[in-house]
C-alpha cells in the first residue's frame, strides 16, 4: 500500500500509515471477535439447539475462520510478490466487504452462508495486513513502531463485533438491525478499498 518513493513526501507517509492502521483496526483481525460474533449468531437464533449441536456447528464456523487467517499467508505471500501491495490491499478490503455481506444475508431457517462469510473475514483481514507490511520502509528511523502500530490495529479490529453487537442491541436486536448494521460495516469498508489503490 506505502509507496517507498512517497519517503521523501513527510505529508503523504502520515497520511498512508493513518490509512494503513485505521484499515487495520476496520478489518485487519475481525476474526479475533468471534465471542462477540457468535452471541450475536446465538441471539438471531443460528444454529437454534436440536441436541445440543449449536455450539458444534457454531465452532465449526469459527474454526473456518481460523483457519483461513493461519492458511492465507501461504497463498497472500506470492500474491504480495507478484502484484504487489497495492492490489493486495484492494482485494483484501473486498474479500472483509464480502464476508461481511456473507454474513448480513444469512438468516436463521434461509440462508446459511455464515461459515464462506467467517472465511472472507479471514482471509480478507490476513490479506490486508500483509499488503501493510512495506509501510515501515517509509520510515527508516521507526520502522519497528510503526510495525507495531499495524500490528496493534490488526489484532485490536476484533473489538468492533464487540462494539456492531452493541449496536444491534441498541437498535432493538431485530433481523433488519442485524442485517443493516453489518452491511453499513460493509460499506465503510467497501470504501476504505479505494484508499488502499
Amino acid at each position: 500500500m506505502t509507496d517507498v518513493r512517497l519517503a521523501g513526501c513527510r505529508d503523504a507517509r502520515y497520511f498512508l500509515l493513518a490509512v494503513g492502521v485505521v484499515g487495520e483496526f476496520l478489518q485487519g483481525g475481525l476474526i479475533f471477535g468471534w465471542n462477540s460474533l457468535a452471541l450475536v449468531f446465538r441471539q438471531r437464533g443460528f444454529y437454534a439447539p436440536a441436541g445440543g449441536h449449536q455450539e458444534d456447528k457454531l465452532t465449526v464456523v469459527y474454526t473456518v475462520g481460523i483457519f483461513a487467517v493461519n492458511f492465507s499467508p501461504a497463498v497472500a505471500g506470492p500474491l504480495l510478490d507478484w502484484l504487489g501491495p497495492r492490489a493486495l490491499a484492494v482485494g483484501g478490503s473486498a474479500l472483509t466487504a464480502l464476508g461481511l455481506l456473507l454474513i448480513a444475508i444469512s438468516s436463521p431457517g434461509g440462508t446459511d452462508a455464515l461459515a464462506g462469510g467467517t472465511f472472507c473475514l479471514g482471509v480478507g483481514g490476513v490479506v490486508y495486513h500483509l499488503a501493510q507490511f512495506n509501510a515501515s520502509a517509509a520510515f527508516p528511523t521507526a520502522r519497528a513502531l510503526v510495525s507495531g502500530a499495524y500490528v496493534s490495529g490488526f489484532v485490536s479490529s476484533g473489538l468492533l463485533f464487540f462494539l456492531l453487537r452493541a449496536v444491534i442491541n441498541g437498535l432493538g436486536g431485530s433481523q433488519a438491525a442485524y442485517r443493516n448494521s453489518l452491511l453499513v460495516f460493509m460499506g465503510v469498508v467497501a470504501l476504505w478499498a479505494p484508499l488502499g489503490a
